[in-house]
């Protein structure tokens, strides 16, 4: 098995002493090179590097990285890393190529890494306000070894909390910054119903964040189409909460929303346990896996799309794992104990079949859409018109009828909601939620009264 050493230290720790030491196994890829190569010396590459410079340095190592780890050589990754961000993308390339990854950690004292950085050859020297600003963010990091938690925690554009009553776990999602400015990286996109323990391992996981066709560039039916994995698997949107079902090492069932432990765990918790929650257990206890559901309770969370009853839907067992994977055979065992038959509308083994099941997709009426499942683990989304139309009618509906607010709006959603408000009986128009006892505006209805009379 090829081997990826980890050097971790500050500047003058001795790190890159050791690494050419150990040149004659192992392929040495150092940060320290290549910035001398790009600017001529260390002290120039700290005068005048940008954070493009820097991007562009650490893309190359880490390609390095990739391609001697593919030759099956082994790599010392000669860098400070100490961004539990870089180690966590170091352990990725890792995992590709099966190489196991140790860490060596260098660390001295501030005052005798300031006597090393004095002593060196000007040209070599680090800014000495550089190496006191690095001691003081990192110093305290290099005690063990970093983890995917870590990573999330430095990450700004995503919260960490504990969850009440699990002692020891942590819930991550992406914050409002990340999705009002579409800050997506891989951990906000990540960081989406991500359950991790102290020691980095995840508890339990939904989906990574994934986008509605043209919501962004990348989104784009062109791009989709053509970067998306064959064949792909088009199953049908449900339109709900999404509930995580994981299991304690105490025959326990975990029953949780995107952020943990809340009010609206009770509702997965009454839903799900319609079916058998001690074989549940297993499935998710044997397989290591989180078992998803679309939970639709029209009690206390009616959405959109009318549906017959309140249930909890089947949706996938997910590994837990740190990349997303679904676990094909744990979905067949959960949907021979459910009941429940697959999602799957129609699978596309090219791009014009595709693009052929997302037009006729989208034109349809009372349902949310679809989900593309690519073949290399890609997923987009695909809204219909009907959906998009009602659900832009939410915001000024809830202004209007809750908040009291004069309505301000012209076009044809300015139609729709005179329509509503002159022709909705109230009592079809608001509900009142079970389990808190708020009132909130019935959307399933609007959009079966709009069908009702012709209006969409």
């Amino acid at each position: 098995m090829t081997v990826l050493t980890i050097l971790r230290g500050l500047p003058g720790s001795g790190k890159s002493t050791w690494a050419a030491a150990h040149a004659d196994k192992a392929a040495v890829v150092s940060l320290d090179a290549l910035r001398r190569m790009a600017s001529g010396s260390l002290k120039a590459w700290h005068a005048r590097a940008s954070r493009e410079d820097t991007r562009a340095i650490v893309d190359a190592a880490y390609l390095m990285v990739d391609r001697f780890l593919s030759g099956n050589r082994n790599v010392i990754m000669d860098a400070q890393n100490l961004d539990p961000r870089g180690t966590d993308r170091l352990e990725r390339i890792a995992a590709r190529h099966g190489a196991r990854v140790e860490y060596r950690t260098f660390r001295l004292p501030l005052s005798e890494l300031l006597e090393r950085n004095r002593t060196r050859p000007e040209p070599d020297r680090v800014p000495e306000s550089y190496l006191r600003r690095q001691y003081a963010t990192w110093d305290a990091t290099l005690d063990r070894e970093p983890t995917l938690l870590d990573a999330m925690q430095v990450t700004p554009t995503v919260w960490v909390e504990p969850v009440p009553g699990e002692l020891g776990v942590y819930a991550c999602n992406f914050t409002r910054r990340a999705f009002a400015r579409h800050k997506w990286d891989e951990y906000s996109s990540t960081a989406r119903g991500l359950f991790l323990d102290k020691g980095g391992h995840v508890v339990a996981r939904g989906f990574d964040k994934f986008f509605n066709i043209g919501e962004n560039p990348e989104t784009g039916l062109v791009n989709v189409l053509k970067r998306i994995g064959y064949p792909v698997r088009v199953e049908r949107k449900m339109n709900g909460f999404l509930g995580l079902v994981s299991a304690r090492g105490d025959g326990t069932l975990r029953y949780w929303t995107k952020s943990g432990q809340t009010d609206y765990s009770a509702l997965v918790e009454r839903l799900v346990g319609r079916f058998d929650t001690t074989a549940l257990w297993q499935i998710a206890h044997d397989r290591d896996v989180t078992l998803l559901f679309e939970i639709i309770d029209h009690e206390n969370d009616r959405h959109i799309i009318s549906e017959p009853d309140s249930r909890a839907v089947f949706l996938h067992a997910v590994k837990n794992t740190r990349d997303f994977t679904l676990d094909p055979e744990a979905d067949r065992m959960v949907r021979d104990l459910t009941g429940e038959p697959p999602l799957t509308v129609a699978v596309a083994d090219t791009p014009g079949r595709l693009e052929a099941i997302i037009d006729r997709e989208a034109g349809q009426p009372g349902v949310e859409g679809v989900v593309l499942y690519g073949a290399d683990g890609t997923m987009a989304k695909v809204k219909t018109r009907f959906y998009l139309t009602v659900k832009s009618l939410r915001p000024p509906l809830e202004d209007i009828l809750l908040n009291g607010k004069p309505m301000r709006i012209g076009g044809e959603r300015g139609r729709l909601i005179r329509a509503i408000l002159d022709g909705m009986p109230r009592e079809r128009l608001l509900y009142t939620k079970t389990i808190n006892g708020t009132p909130a505006v019935d959307m399933e209805e609007v959009g079966v009264w709009l069908t009702e009379h012709h209006l969409i």
